[in-house]
């Protein structure tokens, strides 16, 4: 963070707030209370404009930096001044840094089960020491986990791997339920109903069989899935290759699966 003092016509002082706004980008705060984002950079100087503009205010403030120099420009602002702005903007941007640092962790957390099986418990060991030293609700996570998941008889770590694996949910499952519901024209369908429906459908099973073999139908999935495992599997290669790391390639997989 740079501070100085302003020339003429203002005796404020200006500070340069790293990851200031929401998008992580610098934003400039005076100490008579306003706030500025960046305008234009050059090799030389960056020009500064006010950060109030909405459907209701329109302020074209502006301070130009040269260095450590800062200079307002012509216009005044047309808006009120908010007190104790520079404290405000600073634990803002440590709070959304604080999140999106758990954000991160518990993608890194999700995304363990891409890894090989005989890997997931020591990568869930470091994550964990990173989590004991975050909040109380991250590091509850990180527990439950442990004890339900990593630390529990009826399973082990290896077999929550779906490593390399095409199909990793029950989307499949679910579907083929849907279609008996289709079938029958409502859901929640009474014992005796079901039967008869199970009856045809077993009747095609052979005949489906074949026709999978023969790849004459196979598995409708959409466009947007097809590019994911394509991703992931690109990811797994790089991998396998040695050219991620373990976090880099849990970060990775985090991303893909966050945006959706």
């Amino acid at each position: 963070m740079s501070t100085s003092v302003v020339e003429e016509p203002s005796a404020a002082e200006f500070k340069v707030v790293e990851n200031g706004t929401i998008r992580g980008k610098p934003k400039l705060v005076s100490t008579d209370g306003y706030s500025y984002i960046i305008k234009k950079r050059t090799a030389r100087s960056v020009q500064w404009r006010c950060s109030v503009r909405n459907k209701s205010v329109q302020c074209f403030s502006t301070v130009l930096q040269q260095g450590d120099i800062f200079t307002r420009g012509p216009k005044q602002h047309n808006h009120p001044a908010i007190a104790y702005l520079s404290q405000t903007v600073e634990i803002k941007r440590d709070i959304l840094y604080e999140r999106g640092t758990v954000h991160t962790l518990i993608s890194k957390l999700l995304a363990l089960p891409f890894l090989p099986g005989d890997q997931i418990k020591r990568a869930f060991t470091k994550l964990k020491e990173r989590a004991d030293t975050s909040s109380k609700p991250v590091a509850d996570l990180f527990t439950y986990v442990n004890d339900q998941w990593m630390e529990n008889s009826c399973w082990s770590p290896e077999e929550l791997s779906v490593y390399k694996q095409t199909v990793r949910t029950n989307n499949d499952t679910e579907g083929y339920h849907r279609g008996l519901n289709h079938k029958a024209g409502r859901g929640k369908l009474a014992f005796y109903v079901l039967i008869p429906i199970l009856h045809q459908e077993a009747k095609m099973v052979d005949y489906t069989v074949n026709l999978v073999a023969q790849e004459i139908i196979c598995r409708i999935r959409r466009a947007v899935y097809q590019s994911l495992d394509k991703r992931i599997s690109e990811l797994w290669e790089d991998y396998d290759n040695h050219e991620l790391r373990t976090e880099e390639f849990l970060e990775k997989v985090g991303e893909i699966y966050g945006r959706l």
